[in-house]
């Protein structure tokens, strides 16, 4: 509708006119006045609910877009959203170039992988937040969520944590002693078979910047130490020697084969049919592992026991760990004034209500949980969602030791290194 003023008046003759007619009618066949009044209005009535979805207003969202299931979830996002709020129009999009081209797309609410956070900042891109405008705790946020206020100032709501794990299998007790990297090494060893090996995925530009930051700070455990090696031109030496350990704890080099790398949830599905002695990878690749197990694996197939997994920092040195990861936020565009500023308030706080959680949480016909990690702590003790997803009590408390931050630049930078790592540093 492009002048409601006009639609207004039109109505108002239209109302006008049938109310002649029906007073015209009424004298004929004797039907009273007031029901010819009735009917008008009903008739209007039924006009202006007609016309009601051409005045929905429109609300743009950018999510992230690789979570497990992701179609799955967003359109009940959709549908509740829209159910909840049914004069807002929610278009959801999911960006498949997500690192390279969310910088550059328009949306309303971006959900930021705070990786980018500071170029958001410096483009100008989003907004500053006003924190009583959103239904969340102080003390219910992650320890990792403090990196969405850059100068004391709230840019983006948290909504999930990332991190690398290692997950093994419960009767394994060597690989509960593993608390260094030298300790891996030794419960490993060099040239391991199919099934004692490490599966891990060492390709992929991003993939491999990010296993070189976390190896950085479980070397360095200083921030600043750690952004003085986030450039080519100052790669750190002690870290590529513990990188270059990894590949040969890889059954026939699995990690470094770029045709597993493609394959998207080869690791994951090996781990699943009872191969490799350990695997590391996201929490969220518990779906995949999990999804194996209990749709495809039969009887004789010898796969791992879905009940019976454990979880554990993945140590990138032979000191103590410093886990780094990652926090998916929600920030609104910097344009947004008004009513389009209040819906997209709303939306975000949509997104972090217990409600919507459950449905990311908690699986309905699929039966596999996500196993993303939320950016509340109050999620890994929610009776309805350890009762369908326990591996929560595990990963609660790896979750709370996540280190996170932000820089400009650095997520180019650290694909740079990942480029680097893969073509000159990294053992074939």
């Amino acid at each position: 509708m492009n002048n409601p003023i006009k639609f207004i008046n039109d109505q108002a003759c239209g109302l006008f006119s049938l109310y002649v007619n029906c007073l015209h009618i009424s004298l004929e066949v004797k039907v009273p006045r007031y029901s010819a009044l009735f009917f008008a209005f009903f008739f209007l009535s039924f006009s202006l609910t007609a016309n009601a979805q051409s005045i929905r207003r429109q609300l743009t969202v950018s999510l992230y877009p690789y979570i497990p299931n992701a179609d799955n979830f967003y359109r009940k996002v959709e549908t509740e959203f829209e159910k909840k709020y049914p004069q807002v129009d929610l278009i959801i999009n999911l960006n498949q170039g997500y690192y390279d081209g969310l910088l550059s797309e328009e949306a309303d609410v971006y959900e930021i992988d705070c990786i980018l956070l500071k170029d958001f900042i410096k483009k100008q891109k989003i907004q500053e937040l006003v924190t009583k405008n959103f239904q969340f705790k102080q003390d219910d946020q992650m320890p990792a969520n403090s990196v969405t206020l850059v100068d004391k100032k709230l840019y983006a709501v948290p909504h999930w944590l990332c991190g690398s794990f290692l997950f093994y299998r419960a009767s394994d007790t060597a690989m509960d002693k593993v608390s260094r990297l030298n300790d891996l090494e030794k419960v490993i060893g060099v040239d391991p078979s199919l099934k004692g090996g490490l599966l891990i995925d060492l390709k992929g530009s991003l993939g491999l910047g990010e296993l070189y930051l976390d190896a950085l700070f479980d070397q360095y455990h200083d921030l600043e130490k750690v952004k003085k090696h986030c450039s080519l031109a100052n790669i750190d030496r002690i870290t590529i020697d513990h990188l270059n350990k990894l590949p040969a704890m890889t059954y026939a080099n699995w990690g470094r084969d770029s045709t597993y790398h493609d394959k998207g949830i080869f690791y994951q599905s090996q781990f699943a049919r009872g191969n490799g002695r350990a695997y590391v990878g996201y929490s969220e690749s518990l779906y995949d592992i999990l999804r194996e197990i209990n749709l495809t694996c039969s009887k004789e197939d010898n796969c791992s026991d879905a009940s019976s997994l454990k979880i554990k920092d993945f140590v990138l040195s032979d000191a103590q760990s410093t886990p780094i990861g990652w926090v998916d936020a929600l920030a609104i565009d910097s344009k947004l004034t008004g009513q389009k500023l209040e819906d997209a308030t709303t939306f975000i706080n949509f997104m972090i209500s217990v409600e919507t959680y459950h449905m990311a949480l908690i699986p309905g016909t699929d039966k596999t949980p996500r196993y993303l990690l939320p950016a509340y702590k109050q999620f890994y003790t929610d009776a309805a969602v350890l009762a369908n997803a326990p591996y929560y009590i595990q990963l609660f408390p790896l979750a709370s030791k996540i280190n996170s931050f932000t820089d400009e630049g650095i997520s180019s930078r650290l694909r740079q290194i990942g480029k680097a790592l893969n073509k000159s540093y990294l053992k074939n």
